[in-house]
């Protein structure tokens, strides 16, 4: 069983692990070792929670497998970018992601009424551009140079999925993950 919850302080240890292992690092923007001072600092900002910004951890079983983002929140604007990673091993390659992602997109359609969900990819990030497509999403951007990796520039793809867009593959997503037994 597939869930999110808000941010507990009990998580702040096991989040900062997650930040600073090769297999999340990978995929993130940056890459250098993130301090206890500096974590702790995101940490506090992270579980603010406020209409601007919601960080949720992502739970397979009851346990934590993973962190999803949506940040900036623009009402007013209609918009949202989305984050995620799934830090344990185990968790990947099972439908995780596209569960959450379903998760990610009903809430900020439906529930705060957005208009469109913005997302960037690392452009070496196969799987996860993958993933973003499988559920709609479409390349809309490439950014050259864009984030810092090891001292070098990399690529990043921005994406984005928008509400009309939404209503037309939403009901085959969710079927698909329905076969899957991932949602009922």
């Amino acid at each position: 069983m597939i869930k999110l919850r808000g941010l507990e302080s009990g998580d702040q240890g096991l989040l900062l692990e997650w930040r600073n292992s090769p297999e999340v690092a990978t995929y993130m923007y940056s890459n250098h070792l993130i301090t206890p001072e500096e974590h702790e600092e995101w940490f506090s900002k992270a579980r603010d929670d406020s209409e601007q910004h919601r960080h949720r951890m992502i739970l397979v079983d009851g346990r934590p497998v993973g962190l999803q983002s949506l940040h900036p929140i623009d009402v007013r604007r209609g918009t949202t970018t989305w984050g995620f990673y799934i830090a344990e091993t185990s968790a990947r390659r099972r439908g995780v992601g596209s569960w959450m992602g379903v998760e990610a997109i009903t809430t900020c359609f439906s529930s705060f009424g957005l208009r469109k969900i913005n997302s960037e990819v690392l452009a070496e990030n196969k799987a996860a551009l993958a993933m973003h497509e499988s559920l709609g999403f479409r390349r809309e951007a490439y950014f050259r140079k864009h984030a810092m990796k090891d001292g070098m520039p990399v690529d990043v793809v921005g994406c984005a999925l928008l509400s009309e867009e939404w209503e037309m593959v939403g009901t085959w997503v969710r079927a698909k993950l329905h076969q899957r037994g991932l949602i009922e």
